[in-house]
């Protein structure tokens, strides 16, 4: 299931949903504000727990994610970088080359640490992009159902 990974056993791996592609631009909103929140920050030296990416979740989209850990004013943190992607293997292959215990370089928020932020390499495009479809898919998966239950419920009889 797992082309690289630093973590071989697929059972620790956290279970993944992607919720009709809606966590595809879901996890690159929460990365571009992550970015955000973090542009103040200071750099600190994180230490690599997990690093992977999958084979398709859902027929076509792979998810890719790097787990760390790191110390911020005496408090012991985590934080991940977790994207779903369609198109992009080479920045998932960028991410998951992490190895357990390697060190990276994340920046943190000092006024709430427990917000951090390591760029992905996946960028905007594909999300953007396919935000629109994937919009009008879930609109339709959600709207459409609730017009119809809500016309046989109260159509004059």
């Amino acid at each position: 299931m797992n082309t690289q990974s630093t973590d071989s056993n697929p059972l620790t791996r956290p279970k993944i949903h992607v919720y009709l592609n809606l966590s595809l631009l879901f996890l690159a909103i929460r990365e571009l504000w992550l970015q955000l929140q973090t542009k103040e920050g200071v750099p600190v030296e994180a230490t690599v727990e997990m690093a992977y990416h999958t084979e398709p979740i859902n027929s076509r989209v792979f998810r890719a994610e790097l787990r760390y850990r790191y110390q911020f004013r005496g408090r012991e943190l985590t934080g991940r970088v977790a994207r779903d992607y369609f198109l992009n293997h080479k920045a998932a292959n960028k991410l998951a080359q992490f190895r357990r215990g390697e060190k990276l370089v994340i920046r943190v928020r000092p006024d709430s640490p427990e917000v951090s932020y390591y760029p992905s390499g996946f960028g905007f495009v594909e999300p953007i992009v396919l935000a629109p479809f994937l919009l009008f898919i879930a609109a339709f998966v959600v709207i459409v159902p609730v017009a119809l239950l809500w016309a046989y419920l109260f159509a004059p009889k």
